[in-house]
């Protein structure tokens, strides 16, 4: 099919880095093989953009933390990200999260290529924004539940060692899911060992206050998330965890646990090779020749044709018409027409 790969090659070109297919797509074909090229093919682009940023001086615009992979379990129908998903199988999505996590991170002793990062901890699945929105939403759950089909591909991507975790926005039986001690302290780090750093999702620690009205002020969001076990705040307007030094001098946080919550971010940090020379760390010879590489072009096309479904219109079950002979059919089909059009027009 040389023709049919150029045009989708084509098209994985436009916004300057290779585009794969999402998880929820590639999770039915069930190989750890394919999850893993992947995301090694991304850290390395990742991996790129930050090489030559520091090549060139240029700083603050890409980073090494990554943000994936997704591994919530897909149960609401009307969830707006179940596409980012590996589905609904716990013990599925825990195996595919591990190779994301390998490829991603390399397998060097001391060094990582990027940081995976599990994401959202935990039981975030919806609902979108009926009959409430997902920022405000109490996720009310058994142990039994929590235990057998919300926890288990998150244990699988943290012992696969990724080095962060990002906490939801919603709350988990009343309690905030970044200000949730016994999910962030108890089960992250004492049960499973982890060793990564905990990040709040954009706004949850706002969220805190202005949605789950479990505090009244951002320094005490602050100390809730800080003590929980929250390590860094991805904000959303002005950060909450600028109060963090306020709160110290009031004595409601202790500057032990301020410290103890900054190591796990600097040691992953160091992890990256952040403070060491380049020619010490492997993964700085990654140049932009990594980028929409032939080789991660390729990549991607297999990957996609690897996730085909095809239907047999059987005694006319489909309603369409009987005249059409092939149709495809997803919102991502009028996307990749839509760019290929500007693309071939010269409007992109």
């Amino acid at each position: 099919m040389p023709r049919a790969s150029s045009r989708l090659e084509t098209t994985l070109q436009i916004c300057n880095i290779v585009v794969y297919v999402s998880l929820l797509i590639q999770s039915p074909v069930c190989s750890t093989a394919l999850i893993y090229n992947v995301s090694e093919a991304i850290s390395k682009e990742v991996r790129a953009f930050y090489n030559d940023d520091i090549h060139h001086a240029k700083y603050g615009r890409h980073g090494l933390s990554c943000f994936d992979p997704v591994v919530n379990i897909a149960r609401h129908p009307l969830w707006g990200r179940i596409q980012e998903t590996y589905g609904e199988d716990p013990y599925l999505s825990g195996q595919l999260s591990r190779q994301y996590v390998y490829g991603l991170q390399g397998d060097h002793p001391r060094y990582l290529r990027t940081n995976a990062g599990c994401k959202h901890f935990d039981v975030h699945s919806g609902p979108e924004n009926i009959p409430v929105p997902r920022f405000s939403f109490n996720a009310k759950v058994s142990e039994r539940d929590m235990r057998m089909t919300y926890l288990p591909q998150f244990k699988a991507c943290v012992q696969a060692g990724s080095y962060n975790v990002m906490c939801s926005y919603n709350r988990i039986n009343g309690i905030p899911s970044c200000a949730h001690r016994g999910l962030l302290t108890d089960v992250l780090r004492n049960e499973w060992g982890f060793q990564g750093f905990v990040i709040s999702d954009s706004g949850a620690i706002k969220n805190i206050v202005t949605e789950h009205k479990y505090n009244s002020t951002p320094e005490d969001a602050a100390v809730s998330a800080v003590n929980a076990g929250c390590n860094m705040e991805l904000r959303r307007g002005t950060p909450y965890y600028y109060a963090i030094g306020q709160a110290v001098l009031d004595g409601k946080l202790s500057e032990d646990v301020v410290r103890e919550n900054l190591k796990p971010i600097m040691y992953t940090r160091f992890r990256l090779g952040e403070f060491d020379p380049p020619k010490m760390n492997p993964y700085s010879e990654i140049t932009m020749s990594e980028v929409l590489s032939r080789e991660h072009q390729q990549l991607a096309v297999m990957a996609a044709l690897k996730t085909f479904v095809l239907l047999k219109n059987l005694n006319g079950m489909l309603p369409v018409k009987k005249s059409l002979e092939r149709l495809a059919v997803g919102s991502f089909i009028i996307t990749f027409y839509i760019y290929y059009i500007f693309k071939v027009l010269n409007w992109y």
